[in-house]
């Protein structure tokens, strides 16, 4: 799925809209979920805070 090229797509997270020429997805989840960059930084973060709250 790497090398596929997306025309519109939509960030299953956020729900914002891109153009594939400006913007691809940085994961693609499944076939029809994809998440956009600024979606893959928050989720990281957050999961970072949430270990550190466990572990604290």
């Amino acid at each position: 799925m790497e090398d596929k090229v997306f025309g519109f797509w939509m960030c299953s997270c956020c729900g914002n809209v891109f153009d594939g020429d400006i913007e691809q997805p940085i994961n693609i989840l499944t076939l029809e979920l994809f998440e956009c960059a600024l979606c893959d930084v928050v989720n990281k973060e957050r999961e970072q805070i949430n270990l550190q709250c466990v572990n604290a």
